[in-house]
């Protein structure tokens, strides 16, 4: 008995001593992918989930990994802040105030994002709001819009889906139209598609969209071994997107396995994700 007793205090002393690390660290994770579509080397730093959260005073043990690395552009792959009642944006807004001085940022929409825009009456502040302090902070908003980046061939998209595509219990179909019902149609260029859900990777392939960036499945919570995640907002076990690099059919998919952590701060073998990404002319 006081042996198992024993177990089982140091294993829970083991995974609180990990989940402490874990919420408050931060690794850079980089990926290099090459296209005849570019014109122009680019090195993009990818942040997405990052829920309110601070990696140090002011978010400066972040800032300092991104400098380091001197993207040429900063792109927010959704859900940098969360859905509360009481909404904090502070850290979000001040991030993109200090990023946008330097590197031009470019902000996607997430699930969180979505929920205060579908049900204002929740919330202390509207999206409206929010997206008023992102422009003013200097993002460049991409809700289900487009910018074209002349001097490296690329055209950056924003996918802002409705909230019934991120619900915990089944899974929201698409029309024929796809992600075609919000997007308009790609053209010829290299495009990058910030698709916060990426669940949802056949749609995006289905598009053409060379490279996608997402987040949302916090690498599952838990990281298995080979880097598999354990379980999906929508309690999914083993979710197959939960992190990494993914191909299909000529496209490909970055899954940030995120930044922060929102309701319950659990990352197991999961620190906190920077995703450095170096597009190459070939």
């Amino acid at each position: 008995m006081k042996l198992a007793l024993g177990l089982l205090t140091g294993l829970t002393t083991f995974f609180a001593g990990v989940i402490l690390s874990d919420v408050h660290t931060i690794h850079k994770v980089t990926y290099r992918i090459r296209s005849r579509k570019i014109k122009k080397n680019i090195k993009i730093a990818v942040l997405a989930d990052l829920h309110g959260t601070s990696f140090g005073k002011d978010n400066e043990k972040l800032i300092r990994m991104i400098d380091a690395e001197k993207p040429d552009i900063v792109i927010m792959a959704g859900d940098m802040i969360s859905a509360k009642l009481k909404l904090d944006i502070e850290a979000a807004i001040d991030l993109t105030s200090k990023l946008s001085h330097k590197y031009p940022v470019y902000y996607g929409m997430g699930n969180h994002e979505n929920f205060i825009g579908e049900h204002p009456e929740a919330f202390d502040y509207s999206l409206k709001k929010l997206e008023a302090q992102l422009k003013k902070a200097g993002a460049k908003i991409l809700k289900n819009k487009s910018t074209y980046l002349e001097e490296y061939g690329i055209t950056i998209t924003g996918l802002n889906l409705p909230r019934r595509y991120f619900k915990k219990f089944g899974k929201e179909a698409f029309t024929e139209k796809g992600i075609g019902e919000w997007l308009e149609d790609k053209d010829d260029s290299f495009e990058i598609l910030i698709g916060h859900n990426p669940e949802y990777f056949d749609q995006y392939v289905k598009r053409g969209s060379q490279l996608t960036f997402a987040g949302h499945l916090h690498g599952g919570i838990m990281r298995l071994p080979k880097g598999r995640g354990f379980i999906s907002p929508r309690f999914r076990l083993f979710p197959k997107y939960a992190g990494g690099l993914f191909k299909k059919d000529g496209c490909k998919m970055i899954v940030s396995r995120g930044l922060g952590t929102h309701t319950i701060p659990v990352r197991v073998f999961n620190p906190g994700e920077l995703v450095i990404t170096q597009l190459e002319k070939y």
